[in-house]
């Protein structure tokens, strides 16, 4: 068994309000066979987190943003931070 973990972050411009978005991301993980009947932080087929968008700052459709793991974790801000040199984390107001 070959198993291979790929992290990744992308960036994109979007008119698609962010509980649209979300909506559309779970179906996206669901449709490559996402299980979410299993433990939080197990493994899973496919894991899409909205990290940023835009500017925008606090709790909106049941995420928060920033995430929280952007400043927690180096797999998310490493190739978060590699998108764009000048781009500010939000709230933080340093780069990435």
């Amino acid at each position: 068994m070959v198993i291979i973990f790929l992290n990744m972050a992308v960036a994109f411009d979007t008119e698609m309000p962010l509980d649209v978005l979300i909506k559309t991301v779970k179906k996206i993980e669901d449709d490559c066979g996402r299980d979410r009947t299993q433990p939080r932080f197990s493994g899973r087929t496919l894991d899409i987190d909205v990290l940023l968008y835009g500017n925008k700052v606090g709790v909106s459709s049941d995420i928060e943003l920033p995430r929280p793991e952007i400043t927690e974790n180096a797999f998310v801000l490493w190739p978060l931070s590699q998108l764009s040199e000048r781009r500010q984390h939000p709230s933080l107001k340093q780069s990435l």
